[in-house]
């Protein structure tokens, strides 16, 4: 057995540098291999030995390799044969396993910081985003693909991205940036005599002069194309590099050197067996004999094409047949192996049925019985809050009544009775004066104090209930507020509004006035602040009242647990008004306030 070992070692090693055994070799050594590293890089080498003509068993040894390779934790084989199971699927149109595939390989390359490995799934990831039209996301990959090999000076696999990252700028009809990658390209591949990358960067090149209508300039790029794939005898490229050049040179009229290169163009089809372009040919020559003129030959490839789609169509179908009917029998099989499973599993199931259905029944009466006591207590609860607001709300109507009542008494009631007697003082003054000179000047101190106690009256009137919001308005009173509490102090203040409402409804009014009073009110005793600003606007439905200090600052929830009673005066009359108050720091310093209360 040790020699057996060896021999594969050998076999493999040989093979490794060379490449030269074919997929029943490569299965031969996997059958006798026992090293777990030889088995991985056979399930590579099998999986890419079919990925040109049996994308499925690429796919199934590819997968072999991944699963050994994540089992043993080798993580660096693991995200190659990722990068190669993601292209296979790609290959087989399945690009959501493609994606995936691509993501775990980046994954994996990142836990070994190996920009290289990623590479792959970048490109990959590129071509997938491309098919799915998603053009930004292609882009994004296929240039990180450029970047990381740029970065580690991989020429060639720079070449494979270039033209892949230009065919999404073509698709984008960004053609100048096309272009922009597609001479990178062309470039590279002269320097590394890539003639498959060559070959087709001049073709690319050769469709975006096409399309700026610089056919001379596209027939040489065509041409070069054209010599590449007739040097390597490349017969499936043919078709399309002729064609190509036969359409540039009918895009200048020249009718017979075209149609000359389409002829040429459908021999190689033939040659090649390449049924699909040949229909496609077809419509081409009948497009030509459109432009020239001659519409019945035109006429006549058009029937010609059809018949061609036709006759692929069916091929198609009677392949699709085919393949339903194997699978058919296949499933045939199973379902008879199924059926036999599955009378057993139901005679093992049905008492299983039975217990999880009683149990099922009894969740769900203990959800309906909770979900109707959560119902009713969310019914009593809405009660008891609407009964809480009448109740607020008849307490603060009753407050302000009684403001108005006192305000108005202070105003229309003692102050005017000051005002008279101060106007008796003064005439008594007048009298004493001639009379008693002396004495005039303790008359004048008892008039002053009788002045003063008027003003005192009034501003106590007045802020009970200021006349001018009654009056003017809530801007006004708000104007009145700010001047009046500012006055002594050296606070600044400013005050904004725009897109108001002529007038709000008293209520509003009124509910607002006092939440500003309490505010500047707090600003003045605890803010140690200079400056506030006060913002009133409207904005959609909503009514803003924005207060902003640059204060030490304010700490709402501290306050709000604390029961503060101005905090909770605001917090009430705010619920009353229907509106949400917010309290946060202010960019700099200080505090912002804000109230919002909608407009009915």
């Amino acid at each position: 057995m040790k020699i057996i070992s060896t021999s594969i070692l050998i076999l493999v090693m040989i093979h490794l540098s060379f490449g030269q055994l074919n997929v029943d070799s490569l299965k031969s050594l996997l059958a006798d291999a026992k090293h777990d590293t030889i088995r991985i890089k056979l399930y590579d080498d099998i999986g890419n030995s079919y990925k040109t003509n049996n994308q499925d068993s690429s796919i199934f040894f590819l997968q072999k390799g991944v699963a050994l390779a994540q089992q043993k934790k080798y993580t660096y084989q693991q995200t190659s044969l990722l990068s190669d199971l993601a292209y296979a699927y790609y290959r087989n149109g399945e690009l959501e396993k493609a994606t995936q595939a691509n993501f775990d390989c980046m994954a994996l390359a990142k836990q070994l910081n190996d920009d290289t490995l990623a590479c792959s799934a970048y490109h990959n990831l590129g071509l997938i985003f491309t098919d799915k039209e998603d053009y930004a996301k292609a882009i994004t990959y296929l240039k990180k693909a450029v970047a990381t090999n740029e970065k580690y000076h991989k020429e060639r696999a720079l070449n494979a991205n270039l033209n892949p990252l230009g065919g999404v700028y073509f698709a984008l009809t960004q053609y100048d940036s096309a272009l922009y990658y597609f001479k990178q390209a062309f470039a590279l591949s002269q320097k590394l005599k890539s003639d498959r990358q060559l070959a087709i960067a001049s073709s690319n090149i050769g469709a975006i002069y096409y399309m700026k209508n610089d056919f001379k300039t596209a027939i040489d790029y065509y041409n070069k194309s054209l010599e590449v794939y007739k040097k390597n005898n490349n017969l499936a490229n043919m078709p399309v590099a002729l064609s190509n050049l036969g359409e540039a040179y009918i895009a200048q009229n020249n009718f017979t050197e075209g149609l000359k290169l389409y002829d040429e163009a459908l021999m190689y089809c033939e040659k090649a067996k390449e049924n699909n372009f040949r229909s496609e040919m077809y419509k081409m020559y009948a497009d030509a004999y459109v432009k020239k003129g001659d519409y019945k030959l035109a006429y006549d490839y058009q029937l010609k094409f059809k018949s061609a789609k036709d006759s692929l169509t069916k091929k198609l179908y009677n392949k699709n047949v085919a393949e339903a009917e194997t699978k058919y029998e296949t499933k045939e099989k199973e379902a008879k192996i199924a059926q036999q499973k599955l009378e057993l599993f139901r005679q093992q199931s049905w008492l299983i049925t039975l217990i999880i259905s009683l149990l099922a029944l009894a969740a769900f009466a203990y959800l309906y019985y909770n979900r109707y006591r959560l119902k009713q207590k969310t019914i009593l609860d809405a009660a008891v809050i609407r009964e809480q607001q009448l109740g607020l709300n008849a307490v603060i109507e009753a407050q302000e009544a009684e403001r108005k009542r006192i305000s108005k008494d202070l105003h229309d009631g003692i102050a005017q009775e000051l005002v008279a007697l101060k106007l008796g003082f003064n005439r008594l003054q007048n009298k004493i004066e001639k009379i008693a000179p002396d004495e005039a000047v303790n008359i004048e101190q008892l008039t002053n104090q009788l002045n003063d106690s008027c003003n005192e009256v009034r501003t106590m009137a007045h802020v009970m209930m200021p006349p001018s919001l009654e009056t003017s308005g809530l801007v006004s009173a708000l104007e009145m507020l700010l001047r009046n509490s500012l006055q002594h102090s050296n606070v600044q203040s400013e005050f904004d509004h725009f897109d108001l409402p002529e007038r709000l409804n008293d209520k509003t009014e009124v509910g607002l006035y006092r939440i500003a009073q309490e505010l500047l009110n707090n600003i003045l005793k605890h803010a140690q602040a200079s400056k506030v600003i006060l913002q009133l606007y409207k904005a959609g439905n909503q009514l803003i009242m924005r207060f902003e200090d640059n204060g030490k600052g304010f700490d709402f929830e501290a306050a709000k647990n604390k029961s503060s009673m101005g905090l909770l005066n605001i917090l009430s009359r705010v619920n009353n008004l229907g509106g949400t108050f917010f309290s946060e720091k202010g960019a700099a310093a200080g505090t912002v306030s804000t109230i919002r209360i909608p407009l009915i």
